[in-house]
């Protein structure tokens, strides 16, 4: 009875959090080697691209368990249309932003401004996504709130304010600090025994 299943997603939402920044610092530090090194565009695949795609496989990974933990226990699936549609965004977003630094990393010649401003686009395109399917797991989130706990009500506010961030891009810098917070909160819930659930 003890046993709980999410004892994993709860401890790889940990691994999240520190790999969500621990990514963007390392982007940071690969492109003032690009910038000290005079290259004029700094892109191409590195370290930091690598901890982006497998951020990408755990956020998956975590999205399938959460999903499976608002059925088994609230009975609700009326996130899972929206669940989908962030893991789909997932594989396309890092997994077309890898193959984009790939191909600048092997084939693209370093003149003109044709690929990097489709990786720019791309990217503004991307968070804007994220911004909003967050927005919506909020809205969510909130809108059936009565059927949840104080903490799942807490990951839905910090939804609604990191799809806020996204949605607008200039405040993606802020998701820095609230995707880490928001996967502390989802281990939380992960660790949570359903007899110690306290409904509102």
């Amino acid at each position: 009875m003890n046993e709980n299943r999410f004892d994993m997603a709860g401890w790889i939402s940990i691994i999240l959090a520190v790999l969500f920044p621990l990514a963007f610092i390392l982007e940071g530090i690969q492109d003032a080697f690009m910038e000290i090194k005079k290259f004029n565009i700094s892109v191409g695949i590195g370290p930091a691209d690598i901890l982006f795609l497998l951020y990408a496989v755990l956020s998956i990974y975590v999205l399938i368990k959460l999903k499976n933990y608002l059925y088994e226990n609230y009975s609700f699936n009326g996130l899972n249309t929206m669940i989908n549609i962030a893991i789909l965004w997932h594989m396309v977003f890092f997994g077309g932003s890898f193959i984009l630094e790939l191909l600048f990393s092997t084939i693209w010649v370093w003149h003109g401004l044709g690929l990097p401003l489709l990786l720019l686009v791309f990217y503004i395109t991307g968070i804007a996504v994220f911004g909003i399917i967050d927005l919506v797991i909020g809205i969510m989130l909130l809108y059936h709130r009565n059927r949840f706990n104080n903490l799942i009500k807490l990951f839905g506010i910090l939804c609604l304010i990191v799809g806020f961030c996204e949605g607008t891009v200039v405040l993606s810098f802020l998701t820095f600090l609230f995707v880490p917070a928001s996967f502390i909160v989802l281990a939380i819930i992960f660790f949570s025994r359903i007899d110690e659930v306290e409904f509102v």
